[in-house]
């Protein structure tokens, strides 16, 4: 493990990660408040500190069900805080430098989430993901 490898921590459903640099914090048992006439993804609302944050549910966004009984992940990305629901956190680990073999794109895949070297997970952008339109909200 190098000094300069990237610390990321892995997210279930497996194959997905965060760096550890774009983590606040680690929220179990999270008490979420519905959002009504939000995007998609939007679960609703949470208690971060004192301050409300919105909630995005990362299994609806990576084309899967609902999270239920998940685990309230706090990260920050362009400026902003927000929590991200998961099933949980597999655990932390460094991720190797990309030797030229990457996962390649394919046409449904969200702009937020990276390309990465086969049997890594894939790195979850937290400053694209503000911009997926699935999170544009309804009025």
């Amino acid at each position: 493990m190098t000094g300069d490898a990237a610390k990321v921590l892995e997210l279930l459903p497996g194959g997905h990660a965060l760096r550890q640099e774009d983590l606040i914090q680690i929220i179990a048992d999270a008490q979420i408040a519905p959002l009504p006439s939000a995007g998609e993804g939007w679960i609703g609302v949470a208690n971060l500190r004192g301050n409300l944050i919105g909630v995005i549910d990362l299994g609806v966004l990576l084309g899967g069900a609902a999270t239920s009984n998940g685990l309230l992940v706090a990260v920050s990305g362009n400026g902003l805080q927000y929590g991200l629901l998961c099933e949980g956190i597999k655990g932390a680990s460094s991720l190797p430098a990309a030797d030229g073999a990457t996962i390649r794109r394919g046409p449904e895949d969200s702009d937020w989430l990276q390309a990465a070297p086969p049997g890594q997970p894939r790195l979850i952008d937290t400053t694209l993901l503000l911009a997926d339109p699935r999170l544009q909200g309804r009025l």
